[in-house]
């Protein structure tokens, strides 16, 4: 059933906020679930969830709007949904995500073509050369900047809130960079400063091949 409303919420458990959502669908049924979740939806669903969201005055809006953002522009980049869907595809059942150990995207209206998680998305980055320890003080939420030190709140692929020192951007993994990019600089203002310095350190990257 089609998505038409997306409900946002975000409570404080000591130094970590974290956000759910309550999905309501064409039925009229409705299903509360953390953002994380938002990888087992199909292409299409993920389409209806964008289109509901714009009703959302939540201040985890645009948290949640570059998550599901960047799941359609991964999966669209590969399949080129764009120009590969036929006008008036066949229509398929959804078919439940698998409880293997592998994750799966289902693409809803498609054809009933699996892809792991990884092969999607590639390998999480290995963040274990960094500092992502946050700095005294607090509570902190994703996507906030400090000054000293200078650097930027988010999550990481557990839901954990961590903070990336702009001093250690040289080190970081270019997938880290770009994930920084799309999910949190891109949806905080106050992180313009920080967008450009990794910007100009992914295109130094690329240059040097």
């Amino acid at each position: 059933m089609k998505i038409v409303a997306v409900a946002i919420s975000g409570r404080k458990k000591k130094d970590k906020v974290y956000v759910t959502m309550e999905i309501t669908r064409e039925d009229g049924s409705c299903k509360a679930m953390f953002v994380s979740k938002l990888e087992s939806f199909g292409y299409m669903e993920w389409l209806e969830f964008k289109d509901a969201l714009k009703k959302s005055k939540s201040i985890y809006r645009g948290y949640v709007e570059g998550i599901n953002d960047a799941l359609i522009n991964r999966v669209a980049a590969i399949l080129k949904v764009s120009s590969a869907l036929p006008s008036k595809p066949k229509q398929f059942k959804r078919k439940p995500v698998s409880s293997s150990s592998e994750n799966v995207v289902v693409i809803r209206n498609e054809t009933s073509i699996k892809f792991s998680r990884e092969s999607l998305f590639g390998p999480p980055p290995d963040l274990s050369i960094l500092d992502l320890s946050l700095p005294p003080g607090g509570p902190y939420v994703a996507g906030q900047v400090l000054k000293e030190p200078f650097g930027i709140f988010f999550r990481d692929d557990e839901e954990e809130l961590r903070f990336q020192r702009v001093s250690e951007i040289p080190i970081c993994p270019l997938s880290h960079l770009k994930d920084l990019l799309c999910l949190w600089c891109d949806y905080s203002p106050a992180a313009e400063p920080i967008k450009a310095i990794i910007s100009q350190e992914s295109s130094d990257r690329r240059q040097k091949g």
